[in-house]
C-alpha cells in the first residue's frame, strides 16, 4: 500500500502516466486519499486520461481546473502548452510555455519549445534569453546551443522590403513567357 502522503500518490501517478499507463493511474487515483482526488493531481490525472481517450476538451476543461488548484502545477501547464502550440494557438501556448520557463528548476524541453516559439514570433532577444539560461543549466545542450546561435544570427538579420519588392518584380518579368 502507498503512504497517504498527497506527495506520494502524486508521484506514483506521475510514473504511471509517464509509462502511459493511464488504467493504473485512474485505479491509483480512486483507490487515493480524498484529498489528492479532490485536489490538483486529481484534476490532473482525470485531464490526462480524458487526452488518452482523444477528449482534448475535457482534458484542456481538467488542466484549467488543476491550476485553479494548483498554479505552478508543471504537468498541467505542460500539456496546456502543448495543446495549444498543436491547435496553432501560439499565443496562448506561449503564455503557458513562460510560466513554465519561470518555475524552478527549469524545465529544458518546455524552454526550448518557448524558445523556437519566441523565435517564431520575431521574439529573438527573448528567445536568446531563455536559450542562454538553458546553458547555464546544461552547458553541453546541443540543440540549445545550435538554438542560440540562429537566434543570435536571427538579431543582426536585416531585412529590407525595397530590396524585396524589385526582386519580386523581377522574378515576376521573368516568369513572362
Amino acid at each position: 500500500a502507498l503512504n497517504r502522503d498527497p506527495r506520494v500518490y502524486a508521484l506514483y501517478v506521475d510514473a504511471l502516466l509517464f509509462d502511459h499507463d493511464f488504467e493504473g493511474a485512474q485505479a491509483a487515483l480512486e483507490s487515493a486519499p480524498a484529498d489528492v482526488k479532490s485536489g490538483a493531481t486529481g484534476s490532473y490525472v482525470e485531464g490526462r486520461v480524458a487526452e488518452s481517450d482523444g477528449d482534448y476538451r475535457t482534458a484542456k476543461t481538467c488542466y484549467l481546473k488543476t491550476l485553479d488548484k494548483d498554479p505552478g502545477h508543471r504537468g498541467a501547464l505542460l500539456r496546456l502548452a502543448y495543446q495549444h502550440d498543436l491547435g496553432g494557438d501560439d499565443e496562448e501556448s506561449m503564455e503557458y510555455y513562460k510560466q513554465l520557463a519561470a518555475l524552478r528548476p527549469l524545465d529544458v524541453h518546455a524552454a526550448l519549445n518557448y524558445g523556437v516559439l519566441l523565435e517564431d514570433h520575431g521574439e529573438y532577444e527573448e528567445a536568446v534569453r531563455i536559450y542562454r539560461r538553458v546553458l547555464r543549466a546544461l552547458p553541453n545542450h546541443g540543440r540549445a546551443r545550435g538554438y542560440l546561435k540562429d537566434a543570435q544570427a536571427s538579431l543582426n538579420m536585416i531585412f529590407d522590403e525595397d530590396v524585396e519588392r524589385r526582386h519580386d518584380r523581377r522574378n515576376q518579368l521573368l516568369r513572362v513567357p
